[in-house]
C-alpha cells in the first residue's frame, strides 16, 4: 500500500528529499546567513552518521559547492548543500557561511590486510574516506632506505603520500646478565638471543605460544637477565615483527 505525505502544501508519494524556503516578509532569511543543517544520502563519500560515537565527529561541514562535491561526490546531500551555498540574486536570501551535513546512508571505509611471506597478517590499512570513493586508493610497501618500510599511497592515480623509514615500535629489550655480549634475532616464528660467556642465558621463544605482545613481555621480564619495556600496544599480535638478525641488546 502506498504511503502519502503532505509536505509544504504538496502531496508526496515517492520517497525522496524535499526542501522548502520560507522568506519572512520584512526580515529576509534571518539565521540562514550563518549556517544551515542538511541531512541526506551521499553518493560516495563523507562521514556517515554511524561512524563515530559523538555526533560532533560525524558532522561534515562544507562552505562552497565545490567542496561539497569533493566530499560527497553527489547525492541528495550534495544537491542540498549546493542549493544553499550557491549565491542567490534574491535579496531576501543570504547565502549561509557553512552547511552542516549529516550523511544518513551507511558506508564503510575501504581497507586491505597485507600479509608477509609466511603468510601472516602484518598491516591492516584503512582509508580515511568512507564509501566507494575510498576504493580509489592504492598502496605499495617496500623496504625503507635506512630502516623500516617505504610506504607509498596513490589516490586516483596521483601520488598522495610517500613516507620513508616507517617503523612500528613494539618493545625495548636489554640483556643485563653477566655475559660479555648479547644479540637478538627475530624470525617469523621465533625470538632468540645469543649470550657470549653465558649460554644458559640464551632465550628461545616461540611466538605462537603468546597471544599478544603484553604476555610476551611479561614472560621476558620474568627472566632476571633481561629487562623489557612496552613501546607499542599490549594487545598487538606477536605475528607483526619485522625480521631482525644479530642485533646488539647488551
Amino acid at each position: 500500500m502506498a504511503a502519502y505525505y503532505s509536505f509544504a502544501g504538496r502531496l508526496i508519494n515517492i520517497p525522496g528529499t524535499y526542501t522548502r524556503r520560507i522568506f519572512p516578509d520584512t526580515s529576509g532569511a534571518g539565521a540562514v546567513t550563518g549556517r544551515v543543517v542538511i541531512m541526506g544520502e551521499a553518493a560516495q563519500g563523507g562521514i556517515p552518521f554511524d561512524a563515530k560515537e559523538s555526533i560532533e565527529d560525524v558532522l561534515n561541514i562544507v562552505s562552497d559547492p565545490q567542496q561539497a562535491k569533493n566530499v560527497f561526490g553527489g547525492g541528495d546531500i550534495y544537491y542540498g548543500a549546493e542549493f544553499f551555498l550557491t549565491p542567490s540574486k534574491d535579496e531576501r536570501f543570504n547565502k549561509p557561511q557553512q552547511a552542516i551535513c549529516l550523511v544518513v546512508n551507511e558506508m564503510e571505509q575501504a581497507g586491505i590486510t597485507i600479509e608477509d611471506g609466511v603468510p601472516a597478517n602484518v598491516y591492516d590499512i584503512k582509508s580515511k574516506k568512507y564509501g566507494t570513493d575510498g576504493n580509489m586508493f592504492a598502496i605499495k610497501i617496500s623496504a625503507g632506505s635506512t630502516t623500516g618500510k617505504l610506504v607509498e599511497v596513490l589516490y586516483k592515480g596521483e601520488k598522495a603520500l610517500t613516507q620513508d623509514d616507517v617503523q612500528l615500535p613494539l618493545f625495548d629489550i636489554q640483556y643485563v646478565g653477566s655475559g660479555s655480549a648479547a644479540t637478538i634475532a627475530i624470525t617469523a616464528t621465533k625470538i632468540t638471543t645469543t649470550v657470549t660467556g653465558e649460554p644458559t642465558h640464551d632465550l628461545d621463544i616461540t611466538l605462537s605460544d603468546y597471544q599478544d605482545l603484553g604476555s610476551l613481555i611479561n614472560f621476558i621480564n620474568n627472566n632476571p637477565n633481561y629487562t623489557c619495556s612496552l613501546t607499542g600496544k599490549s594487545d598487538e599480535k606477536t605475528s607483526v615483527f619485522d625480521l631482525v638478525t644479530a642485533t646488539d641488546v647488551k
